[in-house]
């Protein structure tokens, strides 16, 4: 038993060396802008080996007086409202009207086929949006295997909200349409060009919703995607291995996101400071508006830097991280050490660390002293220690991974659509994992993220939804009947040949579906499937097996 809790004690202390082995696909090699500045030379960093104590790094002082939710918000917000700080009317209405313009873009482009969902159209508005938005949110709480049995009348599969709340074939479509950006007036140099919309919104509400409290840390995180992207990666230390990748700015204590940047290769848009190369360059340009405050930066091996931890310095910005021995301006560290033994450096208020657990960690800080802390015992019943540095550095840096951790049972990524799309289906969930926090904070109720998404989807159906239908009470519907035996139903006709100016005859289903072969002019309004008007009509509304054989 003791020797099974030593070795769980020994995989948690080593966690910021394994991070040090994560492999991940190579940055691009240049950044959009660039900023020019003071190259930093090897004569600026004399390292010198220290003894335990000696060092005392110059802290830069935080002030939490205005940290915490700056989102316009009541004392006891409700789930929706916090939803709407991200996913607010003015946002969903540039949605809409994209989603709108898209399916006017396609008609004008190609003509659509007879049995085509998108040849009963009609345009999507606000309320519509929303109700789309929570059946996606509704459907990783009750995942199927394919988008289709989410409407089911199987008994077994049976999921009636699905079919109570919007039609298949309109949900359908609806996904086919959704659409953020102008196809007529495309920005070829912009690779993100079909979602600008909705990163540039999202960017700045992350941002100005939530003042940061004093330790924060920048990681990687993958949303997958097998597809063929120009841009996609593979990460083989993540959850999903292939897929878009974004740098993250997180709030340690709240795991709130603060900012993202999505790599797209060369055309990444990040500011460059070619003295700490592309990794610092992403760090500086993801803390631009939190510089001089006194924050404290908890980084891993592929952006920490000696140049890099002294410019945060000199912005009074302080910085912990693991870091690469090949990194330029590093001291030798060569020294040979034994189990739990450390060395230590210091130059220019940065303290680099080489600590030997299973494999040795190497660390850089400007906030640490070389202070060793008991943090277990061996086998042997005596202390086992380890730096501090690394200790907190354990501490802040799961920020990201738990964010990753908590949307793996929630996310609403499909997989049968498009990149972009996708893409908006992973912000839409960043969004809720940060409209989870500031419901949190502001009402202090500690409600689980399934919990909050629940009530979302909830309070989305009750406020939007234009029409809710009623059980009917005949004895052969039942509680499971689909939408066609329990909606209200009207005959109208199909549409109509502008060329030919006459009515376009389609084959009624029901006749269809026992090989009769009978064209009709006549539809159902609200299912939207052409039927016989005498006979037809009728039995597909009103038998629940008349498309069986």
């Amino acid at each position: 038993m003791g020797e099974s809790s030593d070795s769980s004690e020994e995989d948690e202390n080593n966690s910021a060396s394994e991070r040090d082995e994560q492999e991940s696909v190579p940055p691009p090699k240049r950044a959009r802008k660039k900023k020019k500045s003071v190259p930093v030379t090897d004569e600026q960093f004399t390292w010198k080996k220290i003894e335990q104590g000696e060092f005392i790094p110059e802290i830069h002082i935080y002030s939490a007086d205005n940290a915490g939710c700056k989102a316009d918000l009541g004392d006891s917000p409700t789930v929706l409202e916090c939803f709407e700080v991200f996913f607010s009317n003015e946002f969903i209405d540039n949605i809409v009207s994209e989603t709108n313009n898209y399916y006017q873009y396609l008609s004008n482009k190609i003509r659509f086929f007879s049995s085509s969902r998108a040849r009963g159209w009609t345009p999507v508005d606000r309320q519509e949006m929303y109700i789309f938005l929570a059946l996606s949110l509704l459907m990783p709480l009750a995942k199927k295997q394919r988008i289709n049995d989410y409407w089911t009348t199987d008994s077994f599969l049976l999921t009636p909200a699905f079919g109570q709340i919007m039609p298949r074939d309109r949900y359908l479509l609806l996904l086919k349409m959704l659409h953020f950006g102008d196809n007529n007036n495309p920005n070829q140099n912009d690779k993100l060009f079909k979602i600008r919309l909705a990163i540039d919104h999202l960017r700045t509400c992350f941002k100005n919703s939530l003042e940061p409290f004093q330790n924060i840390c920048i990681d990687e995180s993958l949303m997958l995607f097998k597809g063929r992207l120009a841009f996609k990666q593979f990460i083989p230390s993540k959850r999903h291995r292939f897929g878009v990748k974004l740098f993250i700015l997180c709030d340690c204590e709240t795991s709130y996101i603060l900012d993202f940047i999505i790599y797209t290769g060369s055309s990444t848009e990040i500011t460059q400071f070619p003295e700490v190369g592309i990794s610092g360059s992403i760090v500086l340009t993801l803390l631009e508006k939190y510089l001089n405050n006194g924050h404290s930066l908890y980084v891993d091996n592929w952006y920490t830097s000696p140049s890099l931890f002294s410019i945060l310095h000199e912005k009074k910005t302080n910085a912990c991280g693991t870091v690469k021995i090949n990194r330029k301006h590093m001291p030798p560290l060569k020294e040979k050490l034994e189990r739990g033994q450390h060395v230590c450096y210091a130059a220019r208020n940065i303290l680099a660390t080489k600590w030997l657990d299973k494999r040795e960690v190497r660390m850089l800080s400007t906030i640490h002293t070389d202070e060793m802390i008991v943090c277990g015992k061996t086998l042997q019943g005596e202390d086992k220690r380890k730096p501090l540095c690394i200790l907190n550095y354990n501490e802040n840096m799961g920020a990201i991974d738990k964010t990753d951790m908590l949307l793996s049972s929630t996310e609403s990524v499909r997989k049968t659509i498009r990149w972009y799309k996708k893409v908006f289906f992973h912000l839409l969930d960043l969004s809720i994992l940060n409209a989870h926090v500031i419901y949190k904070m502001k009402t202090g109720e500690n409600i689980p993220l399934l919990q909050f998404q629940i009530k979302l989807i909830k309070e989305i159906v009750e406020k939007y939804q234009k029409f809710r239908p009623r059980a009917s009470s005949s004895k052969n519907i039942g509680q499971d009947a689909p939408m066609r035996l329990v909606a209200r139903h009207f005959p109208s006709h199909v549409e109509k040949n502008e060329k030919k100016n006459k009515l376009m005859a389609k084959r009624c289903v029901v006749c269809r579906k026992h090989k009769i072969r009978k064209e009709t002019t006549y539809k159902c309004a609200q299912c939207n499937v052409p039927l016989c008007i005498l006979k037809c009509f009728e039995k597909y509304h009103t038998q629940k097996k008349v498309l069986m054989l």
